[in-house]
């Protein structure tokens, strides 16, 4: 038995804050729904990314405040759709955070977390990675 769905690939433009990115992502996924989609995926950084001097500096904050989160949580529910959020930026402190792939199912619950790491980022802050005893 086959099953069948379908699912709506939004591509956002990087924006630098977070009332920009969530416009954006509304427009976009409000548009998506005449498809009926199953799922919506959005982007890596769909929260919102800018630079400075050359580094990537998307706005961040903690994840039970985080405005994107927010509304796409309240969105899910509402539209009965469940969102692949690319990833967004979560505080790790008040300089560093994770960029973080999040998973809603329909009810707007989260259901995955995938925090993504770049090696080369942490080469370049002198930083490490624990791998069960072994350091990168």
């Amino acid at each position: 038995m086959s099953i069948s769905f379908i699912a709506s690939c939004l591509q956002t433009q990087p924006r630098p804050d977070f009332d920009s990115a969530i416009e954006e992502g509304l427009k976009l996924a409000e548009k998506s729904l005449n498809d009926e989609p199953s799922i919506i995926c959005f982007p890596e950084y769909c929260g919102g990314l800018k630079s400075k001097n050359g580094r990537f500096i998307p706005p961040h904050t903690e994840e039970d405040d985080h405005p994107f989160l927010i509304k796409f949580k309240s969105f899910a529910q509402n539209n009965n759709v469940w969102i692949s959020i690319g990833s967004i930026a979560i505080s790790y402190n008040s300089e560093k955070y994770f960029n973080r792939s999040i998973l809603l199912n329909n009810e707007g619950e989260i259901t995955h977390r995938y925090c993504l790491l770049y090696t080369s980022d942490a080469a370049d802050e002198g930083l490490g990675v624990d791998l069960g005893g072994r350091r990168i």
